[in-house]
């Protein structure tokens, strides 16, 4: 019987229009959850070294074209890390309060 993956989800701010989550996937199939909390109106924080280099090359692509849909955006803020968001707006709001901290 195969072992089941633990999910590495949690959330890190929660607000009355959206929530931060952070996410480490371990391969691509992690995908979809990462899909849905941006379709929701959610920011993630993304962290790839757990991933194989393939891989994470084949989720950036896919981010980048849910990203697309919504008018998001994501910024890369450590290596292999990056912070993506459903709309601009989200990503600058998220970005201005770990400015500030």
């Amino acid at each position: 019987m195969a072992k089941k993956e633990k999910k590495q989800i949690s959330i890190i701010i929660n607000t009355k229009s959206s929530s931060l989550i952070n996410i480490s996937p371990t391969k691509f199939s992690n995908s979809k959850p990462i899909a849905k909390e941006l379709l929701k109106g959610n920011a993630l924080i993304i962290d790839l070294s757990k991933m194989e280099k393939v891989d994470s090359i084949r989720l950036v692509d896919f981010i980048t074209g849910v990203l697309f849909t919504t008018k998001g955006s994501f910024k890369k803020i450590a290596p292999k890390t990056y912070l993506i968001a459903p709309s601009k707006h989200i990503l600058e709001k998220f970005l201005t309060q770990f400015e500030n901290i």
